[in-house]
């Protein structure tokens, strides 16, 4: 749970600062492999517009803002999905009662609050 967690918090993170170092990874392996790298400064047209209704935005905009950080919203909404906050919860009140080493993880804690989640597994009938 703590690698799920530390995840989130390092795509977040690379969103934030991450932009330079990888723009520059990518320009070098362009100039490696002879690809032509866009000046970002520079207008582009924004596609599926009439010729009447031309926009233009930077090269930059449209890789730092609509392709990078875009991949990574989507990348993280889906670990948000597949691991919501409940769920990481759960994971980590169930990880209490791991029989491994003799139960060393055993939680008191954990265990109440899991009880209180789930009153009606937890009731003494």
């Amino acid at each position: 749970m703590r690698l799920i967690e530390a995840v989130k918090a390092r795509l977040q993170h690379f969103k934030e600062t991450g932009w330079e170092e990888f723009l520059g990874e990518v320009t070098s392996f362009c100039k490696e492999n002879s690809i032509n790298v866009p000046n970002m400064e520079d207008n582009m047209l924004i596609r599926g517009r009439s010729r009447r209704e031309r926009q233009f935005i930077t090269h930059f905009h449209h890789y730092r803002v609509e392709i990078f950080c875009e991949v990574i919203d989507l990348i993280s909404q889906e670990m948000h999905n597949r691991f919501p906050e409940a769920s990481t919860e759960l994971l980590l009140l169930v990880s209490c009662l791991d029989p491994r080493d003799s139960f060393s993880k055993f939680n008191i804690h954990k265990l109440l609050r899991l009880a209180e989640m789930y009153p009606e597994d937890f009731s003494v009938t």
